[in-house]
């Protein structure tokens, strides 16, 4: 009887060590404005974040003729089994957002996550915060 639930114990541990954790979809949506507080239309958003320790995404969305956008953002948990507490508790933790027209662009904002779903703070395009490889005129 020992014998068997120990063999029980050995097929089930290596199963129970690499559970799939379930993936994240985190729903951010905002809006884009020009230096003079008009919209952005067309303004090209990027979003990115880290998963495993390294840099991922992008995520892009446009805005639309009234500066508003909204993006999706698929977060997978590390489905490693950690050796103390519960897995697969990973969250996104923190977002960073920039937006770009034509040679233009918003000053790179991190912001933190709140939730699954997230209004983020207006980005503000302006000549100043042009991009350093843009060529002038």
């Amino acid at each position: 009887m020992k014998q068997s639930a120990a063999l029980l114990a050995l097929v089930l541990l290596p199963a129970m060590a690499h559970a799939e954790c379930v993936e994240l979809t985190y729903s951010f949506e905002g809006r884009v404005l020009s230096d003079s507080g008009k919209p952005a239309a067309g303004a090209l958003v990027g979003v990115s974040w880290l998963e495993f320790g390294q840099a991922a995404g992008p995520a892009v969305a446009v805005a639309d003729s009234k500066g508003f956008y909204r993006l999706s953002v698929r977060f997978r948990p590390n489905n490693d089994m950690p050796l103390i507490g519960p897995a697969c508790t990973d969250r996104l933790d923190h977002i960073n957002i920039i937006a770009y027209t034509g040679d233009q662009r918003s000053y790179p904002t991190q912001v933190q996550v709140s939730g699954l779903k997230q209004k983020l703070p207006s980005l503000r395009i302006s000549e100043s915060a042009a991009s350093p490889w843009s060529r002038p005129g």
